[in-house]
């Protein structure tokens, strides 16, 4: 089964309809495509699943990917993906290839593997969520993706982008939060936090996604100059690599916020209601990767 968002940023409806069934019947994959609207994701999957384990193709953006696969959990269905989406964050951690025919290839040829998933409040999360100025961010530039319907999209997102920045900066403010970590207890005001599912790394390095550990990170500034200038760091260098930015590797976090119950899970803006119950769940998603090569083959 393939459930294509046809609303996804890199969809182009039927011309991308007709692509993916040509290299699906190429490699004689046997499958049934839909298509399918943000909205109606959850209940098309509750009649639309094969009742026998299969590979289940989710094709979109990230949003897309965590909503199937929070249907398939525990139900012995395998995931796949097809990226589709703008950022498509699970796919590059999985190294999935961003072109349509790649990821099939994938879906042809590839391993299965499992792998850890976030969850806050019940929501499944691939990725991170994030808290403070980023879920505000992301909120506001929602709200203005209508604006100037005839501009070119990267002209479009630019101009939104320094829009919804411009009213941050404007109401810049920091939150109090209060965070249980395992056995800890700590009080942070910070702008911005982040709980990612498995610990980040550094740009270019592959990211694990089944150590059983969630990553906390807190950072060490409130300025808003000095927090960007931090984030860069923390992609380029590490996260660990990054002194003002403090990590705590945990399996639970209970977080109580004192405003803005927004968040950002795997690049989707939700409410989410204070405290926050946040935990690792350990290999629950069976994912379709590339294959690795094979190493123990010696050389003639």
């Amino acid at each position: 089964m393939v459930f294509v968002n046809t609303a996804s940023g890199r969809c182009q409806g039927e011309s991308t309809l007709a692509e993916l069934r040509e290299l699906l019947e190429e490699r004689s994959l046997e499958a049934t495509v839909k298509s399918v609207e943000p909205g109606n994701i959850e209940a098309t999957l509750s009649t639309g699943l094969p009742p026998q384990p299969s590979l289940v193709v989710a094709g979109g953006g990230d949003g897309t990917v965590r909503t199937i696969a929070r249907a398939l959990v525990g139900t012995g269905h395998t995931l796949g993906i097809l990226p589709l989406g703008t950022i498509n964050h699970l796919a590059r951690d999985l190294q999935i290839p961003l072109d349509l025919a790649g990821a099939v290839e994938v879906l042809a040829g590839g391993d299965d593997r499992t792998i850890d998933t976030g969850e806050v409040n019940g929501e499944l999360f691939f990725n991170a969520c994030v808290l403070g100025v980023y879920a505000e961010l992301a909120r506001l530039k929602a709200r203005s993706r209508l604006r100037h319907p005839g501009w070119p999209a990267p002209l479009r997102w630019i101009a939104d982008t320094i829009s919804s920045l411009w009213r941050i900066l404007r109401s810049w403010r920091v939150q109090r939060l209060e965070l249980q970590l395992d056995d800890r207890h700590l009080e942070h005001r910070v702008p911005l936090l982040i709980v990612a599912n498995n610990p980040l790394p550094r740009l270019a390095e592959a990211r694990r996604l089944d150590s059983g550990r969630l990553a906390v990170y807190v950072p060490g500034t409130i300025r808003p100059l000095s927090l960007a200038a931090l984030l860069v760091r923390a992609v380029v260098f590490g996260p660990d690599r990054v002194d003002a930015l403090t990590v705590h590797i945990v399996e639970r976090a209970y977080i109580r916020i004192s405003s803005n119950d927004r968040a950002v899970v795997d690049g989707e803006v939700i409410k989410l209601e204070s405290p926050l119950s946040i935990r690792i769940r350990p290999k629950i998603c069976t994912v379709r990767v590339p294959r690795l090569p094979d190493t123990t083959r010696t050389r003639e």
